[in-house]
């Protein structure tokens, strides 16, 4: 943001997310700041749009000016991990290869088995969920997501 920060001495901004206001770190000097929030977006069950925009308070000697940025909308879908029995869209394919001559092995006609694990984070790196999965059938286990 932009200001003449010789008619204001300072600023109180917040960001508004779905009704909620959420404060800001400032950074830069000078006549122009960059405002940062970070927040935890709500779980959702299905697919909704939250709108969100910034609350900005220009402040001088004779009070503090209030103005509201354009507001946005952020679309939050749910994503959801199966075995491929609800889950529309395929995560991955497990193959399974001879690891002396590389020939590829069929989970129907030969007894085959695999184990997997797999971490879900967040953008932070934080642990959302594990899931492990061992197939001695001579299936091999899907993964598969869908979006609400």
């Amino acid at each position: 943001m932009s200001y003449d920060s010789s008619h204001y001495t300072g600023t109180n901004v917040y960001l508004t997310y779905n009704n909620t206001n959420y404060s800001t770190v400032a950074s830069g000097s000078g006549d122009n700041k960059l405002f940062t929030s970070t927040i935890t977006v709500p779980t959702v069950l299905t697919t909704i749009n939250k709108s969100f925009y910034f609350d900005i308070g220009l402040i001088n000697s004779t009070g503090t000016y209030y103005f509201h940025s354009s507001v946005n909308n952020q679309t939050v879908t749910n994503l959801s991990i199966d075995n491929c029995t609800t889950g529309t869209y395929q995560l991955f394919n497990l193959s399974l290869y001879n690891e002396d001559d590389s020939a590829f092995l069929n989970g129907i006609t030969q007894n085959t088995s695999v184990e997997i694990s797999f971490e879900i984070k967040d953008w932070m790196g934080q642990l959302l969920q594990t899931i492990q999965k061992t197939s001695t059938r001579q299936i091999l286990p899907e993964f598969a997501y869908q979006t609400a």
